[in-house]
């Protein structure tokens, strides 16, 4: 059993999870039961087991259990229970991620390192159509309007900041240097 006492936010499809929880005033011992339920926006919910464990709740979801879900955003919500008397304890949100020993495509890039590729792509195409001196035109009731070649810039940079940033949080989870040494003399 893991040491964790909350449930994850995030859990990969396929992967196994567990957590124990001890509830003040609700205790197994007194007959309550915790129950656990994920729904996602669409599609079937599941229920998750819980067992006693002493004091406390413990869940468990086998690596078989996961593995079919799909992936994407989903709550999980729990409840106690306990002869016709039930209190919903709370909910989060989950992210289901995808299955890797299954799927057979995955982008496993973030917003901002998309984004950050479109934008660049977006200067490369505007600036080889020659047309960089039109900012604006209008024909009958249309109009359209073009970034410039300063804003999309500007554009890269943000997303250049925000994928180092990205990059330097995963290094530090991982134990990694984050890219700074800081030296007092």
């Amino acid at each position: 059993m893991s040491d964790q006492t909350t449930p994850p936010s995030t859990l990969r499809a396929g992967d196994s999870a567990s957590w124990s929880v001890t509830l003040s005033g609700y205790s197994p011992a007194e007959g309550w039961a915790l129950h656990y339920r994920l729904l996602w926006p669409a599609g079937t919910a599941v229920t998750l087991e819980t067992t006693e464990a002493g004091e406390s709740f413990a869940v468990s979801i086998s690596a078989e259990v996961s593995g079919n879900w799909p992936a994407g955003p989903a709550t999980l919500a729990w409840w106690v229970a306990k002869a016709g008397h039930r209190r919903t304890l709370g909910h989060q949100p989950i992210t289901i991620l995808p299955n890797l020993a299954v799927v057979a495509t995955f982008d496993g890039r973030s917003d901002n390192e998309r984004a950050l590729i479109a934008a660049k792509a977006a200067l490369t195409k505007y600036l080889e159509s020659g047309r960089g001196h039109v900012e604006s035109y209008t024909i009958a009731d249309r109009q359209m309007k073009f970034r410039s070649a300063d804003e999309l810039r500007a554009l890269i940079e943000h997303y250049e900041r925000e994928c180092a940033i990205e990059r330097a949080r995963a290094n530090a989870l991982q134990g990694h240097a984050t890219g700074r040494i800081l030296t007092r003399f």
